[in-house]
């Protein structure tokens, strides 16, 4: 996991509110530029947060492992495996 690429994007989140919409509009362009895993890339495309609330929320359900998705083919969607 890289923490530090996923630190910044929160942190950024946290202080630009324009980048906090881009990422709810579009995840894979906001993405463009951070050092994140695939993985990564999938939770947040799939949580398309709309709040800073929303993106914590999503990144700590995953760091927990409460919150798995599935990489997308391309041209598909991230899809959650499941949460436990």
């Amino acid at each position: 996991m890289s923490m530090n690429g996923l630190q910044h994007l929160v942190c950024r989140a946290a202080i630009e509110a324009d980048f906090l919409h881009l990422l709810a509009r579009s995840p894979a362009d906001a993405l463009l530029g951070f050092e994140i895993s695939a993985d990564e890339a999938a939770m947040i495309e799939a949580a398309r947060p709309r709040s800073l609330d929303d993106l914590a929320r999503a990144v700590e359900a995953w760091r927990r492992g409460d919150l798995i998705f599935a990489r997308p083919r391309v041209g598909d969607a991230a899809v959650p495996v499941g949460a436990g």
